[in-house]
């Protein structure tokens, strides 16, 4: 395809080759292979799918960002209080005494997931000030320069490992998908195409239908006149030529409503007179049902959905599994503090601190729930397994249907197109017969009937044909044409 051509195409949607088009009522001559590159690059459609990819890629990126270090600084600056509090007194008595201080705290900290333990390490370092506004006034500080801690789940189920596993599945499932939206975009392209075409040639197929017609009519009415024929003849000559006239004007509101839906479709204004170039060749192969099912097997995103879906099934069990034993939580932190008045002496011979805590959790008794809800994962599991066994089945089907249909096609159209020529052939010689008075006009709207049928089933099997073939190249994500891999187009983001 001229790439200069989808260039001046693709100008269709700029303001200024719009109101060009406006003021010149432009006809604009599409073939098939630009009806489906402006599909694919410039409809509603294509835009929805390139949003959806857009997402699933912002969706992996940030699934990525998680897991590596945040660096965060959090503040207070300043919290004052001003009221009357309970307090504790050295004996355990609680008295109320007036409070009225400032107190200010900055820390930044830096967090690392553990994706194989599903637990977190942090490091970080703060610093607090306190001011009391009492007589005489006082300031305080606490410092810790260096925190280093862990909290880590002991025995329990870790999300971590499990969407490290099916997050890249995940994204590698919307880019198939998105290359399968795109063939099903040629496949729609494909079908408003012949649906315009087809149109336009019912027009082509009922102008010559009534000039043919009119001129017989003329010719049927000199032989009624003569008493060569009767009135029946006349009469059925004469409904043969307002059927013609009622099918040129229903062809031509068609090709008004095709043509407006292509253009929607593709974007273009209102004002562009669309006219089809017929396709002038068939991409003719021999393909190989084993070569398909396995690109099939290997492109779809069906077969990336497969293997999420057991994933997903497989960490539904481990969760219902871990959640409902035994648990605990370990939390454990080193660090440096001081304390004082003076700012300058914060650093000066910190002393050294530690936490640490252990947390359990184990069900003594719970009514059997946990057996049930294991249960319950356990059926839903084996019922992931099976759909999916049948889902392959359906799949490897469907490729051996396509292809096997694509061979069909390829006979089918060769038998059409040989049969529309012999139909125009039969209606000539029908029509030269029924001039020279040999044939009835019975005959003759026989042969007229048969000649329009031909051209409408070559144009049906063509149709068929092409919708056969993307329908093909969307469930392999192969080109068997030029042989190679569909690969996803640039996406800037």
């Amino acid at each position: 395809m001229n790439k200069m051509r989808i260039t001046i195409l693709l100008l269709l949607f700029g303001p200024g080759f719009t109101s060009l088009i406006r003021a010149q009522n432009d006809t604009l001559e599409l073939h098939l292979e630009e009806v489906v590159q402006l599909a694919r690059e410039n409809s509603i459609q294509a835009m929805s799918a390139e949003n959806q990819m857009q997402t699933a890629y912002w969706q992996y990126r940030l699934f990525k960002a998680n897991y590596r270090p945040t660096l965060a600084l959090d503040a207070t600056l300043p919290s004052v209080n001003r009221s009357i509090q309970s307090i504790t007194l050295p004996d355990g008595s609680d008295v109320f005494v007036n409070r009225s201080l400032a107190s200010s705290r900055t820390g930044i900290n830096l967090t690392q997931r553990v994706p194989w333990t599903g637990g977190q390490v942090f490091v970080g370092s703060d610093i607090e000030r306190i001011d009391l506004f009492s007589d005489p006034a006082s300031t305080s500080y606490l410092v810790s320069p260096l925190n280093i801690g862990i909290r880590q789940p002991l025995f329990q189920f870790n999300p971590y490992k499990w969407e490290g596993r099916i997050a890249p599945l995940e994204y590698e499932e919307a880019r198939k998908r998105y290359l399968e939206s795109l063939e099903q975009l040629s496949i729609d392209a494909v079908q408003q195409f012949f649906d315009l075409y087809l149109a336009e040639i019912n027009v082509s197929i009922a102008e010559q239908n009534v000039a043919n017609n009119e001129e017989l009519m003329k010719i049927t009415r000199g032989r009624y006149n003569l008493g060569k024929i009767g009135e029946n003849d006349l009469l059925q000559m004469e409904l043969q030529l307002y059927n013609a006239r009622s099918s040129l004007s229903r062809a031509l509101l068609d090709v008004r409503i095709y043509s407006f839906r292509l253009k929607r479709f593709l974007r273009l204004d209102e004002h562009v007179i669309i006219r089809i170039v017929p396709p002038r060749e068939v991409p003719v192969m021999n393909i190989d049902i084993d070569r398909a099912l396995q690109y099939a097997r290997t492109n779809r995103s069906d077969q990336v959905a497969f293997r999420k879906q057991l994933l997903e099934a497989e960490r539904n069990m481990e969760q219902v599994r871990k959640n409902t034993g035994f648990n605990a939580d370990l939390t454990a932190t080193f660090g440096l503090t001081n304390t004082s008045n003076q700012l300058g002496q914060l650093y000066s011979n910190p002393v050294d601190y530690e936490r640490f805590s252990l947390n359990l959790s184990l069900p003594i008794l719970d009514w059997g729930k946990s057996r049930a809800q294991i249960s319950i994962a356990r059926s839903n599991n084996e019922l992931v397994r099976n759909s999916i066994e049948q889902q392959t089945i359906n799949f490897d089907e469907e490729v051996i249907l396509q292809v096997s249909q694509y061979e069909l096609q390829k006979d089918n159209l060769k038998i059409a197109e040989k049969a529309d020529t012999i139909a125009r052939k039969r209606y000539e010689v029908a029509r030269q017969r029924y001039i020279a008075g040999k044939i009835s006009v019975t005959d003759l709207n026989l042969a007229n009937t048969e000649r329009d049928l031909a051209r409408r089933d070559y144009l049906s099997s063509l149709r068929n044909f092409w919708v056969n073939y993307y329908n093909i190249r969307k469930i392999t994500l192969f080109d068997f044409r030029e042989g190679k891999i569909i690969e996803l187009p640039e996406l800037n983001y």
